[in-house]
């Protein structure tokens, strides 16, 4: 792993010193009782090592050295309980990882995908560990991907053990044994295929600029095969302004500050609906539903006994998606600010098997 994180330190550098100059703690006052190692890099180097330690596979050690390099930009503060917190960094960390991981020449996009999902999904076990349950969740996100399960065991018992803190230690099997009736249920699923019969949801995810729009309308359209396409962006371009705003960055300004998007919104809600009520073979969402909450809300208003769901994943590095907006901006086209796109890099939950049938993830390498 040696030469890794030279790599990384040289190459990256501006994140390797913005991960070691973000403490864990509020302040030296008022400490993270689950990281008394102090800054993100220590940590890092800590859960890396344990990487090396428990397996010889380097794509997973190179997963650990990236799972928390979204920290520093994902950084909070409650300032009344002088806490600090870093909501929505798996997410962030996978995006911003992607432009080291393909720069890797000697793994192919299969293992590339790996690792943008294992990274994705390094934090999941804490968001239910508290659930009563949590077996049957986990059941149902990881059915038919108990290797990839194992792996997200490993790399969890990697990260809670490469700190110091107020935290019960196990060692490796001991931690694999305590999900041993989740494993055991998981191999124990057959995948039996789709059921071709039914009708198509096609949920495209990502981030602006990922390439989600591009590849809506390059999809065939044809009498036999019709597709439904609805997009919020093509609503909030079609909306009257009674004159007040033409270009993308005019409406989404007007309808800001006009009602929040409310009206966008509610009209989206509509099509959506009347998709559903219609029984369309072929619908594309065409937007970010970056979060597992808005794909749900999506999904729920389809009878799945009726439509397959398909995610369509655009995993799209964050520095190619800072080059097409600035590119849009330059064309005067549909750009956001750097922030705004970082705030969506945090809402992103890598899709789990409990929302789809089948998944595809795109990438831009």
């Amino acid at each position: 792993m040696y030469d890794y994180i030279a790599k990384f330190m040289a190459e990256f550098n501006l994140i390797y010193k913005s991960m070691k100059a973000t403490e864990h703690s509020y302040d030296e006052n008022n400490l993270s009782s689950y990281h008394l190692e102090g800054d993100i890099w220590t940590h890092t180097m800590m859960v890396t090592r344990l990487a090396e330690m428990s397996s010889d596979d380097l794509k997973f050690q190179i997963s650990a050295l990236l799972h928390d390099i979204g920290k520093p930009a994902s950084a909070s503060f409650k300032h009344d309980k002088k806490k600090k917190h870093f909501i929505g960094h798996e997410g962030m960390s996978a995006y911003l990882a992607l432009d080291y991981i393909n720069s890797l020449d000697e793994y192919d996009t299969a293992d590339k995908k790996y690792m943008f999902k294992l990274i994705a999904l390094h934090g999941i076990l804490y968001k239910y560990k508290d659930s009563y349950q949590l077996e049957t969740k986990l059941i149902e996100m990881f059915k038919y991907d108990s290797e990839f399960f194992m792996q997200l065991l490993k790399l969890n018992w990697c990260d809670q053990n490469g700190r110091i803190g107020i935290h019960q230690k196990t060692n490796l099997v001991e931690h694999i044994e305590s999900y041993r009736n989740v494993l055991d249920n998981i191999l124990k699923m057959n995948y039996r295929g789709i059921d071709e019969t039914k009708k198509n949801l096609v949920l495209l995810v990502g981030p602006p600029g990922s390439g989600k729009t591009t590849y809506a309308q390059n999809l065939v359209n044809t009498p036999e095969s019709p597709i439904t396409r609805i997009s919020r962006d093509n609503l909030l371009m079609t909306e009257n302004t009674f004159g007040y705003a033409e270009t993308y960055n005019e409406r989404w300004k007007y309808f800001q500050e006009l009602d929040g998007f409310k009206s966008i919104d509610a009209k989206l809600s509509k099509a959506i609906g009347a998709a559903s009520k219609d029984k369309k073979d072929n619908i594309v969402i065409d937007m970010t539903n970056m979060s597992t909450k808005s794909r749900r809300k999506i999904i729920g208003q389809f009878n799945r006994s009726v439509y397959n769901v398909h995610i369509k994943l655009f995993a799209t590095s964050y520095g190619t998606l800072l080059l097409r907006n600035a590119e849009r901006a330059l064309n005067e086209e549909k750009s956001i600010s750097n922030e705004v796109l970082l705030d969506m890099l945090k809402r992103f939950n890598y899709p789990t098997q409990d929302e789809f049938e089948t998944i595809e993830v795109i990438c831009s390498i």
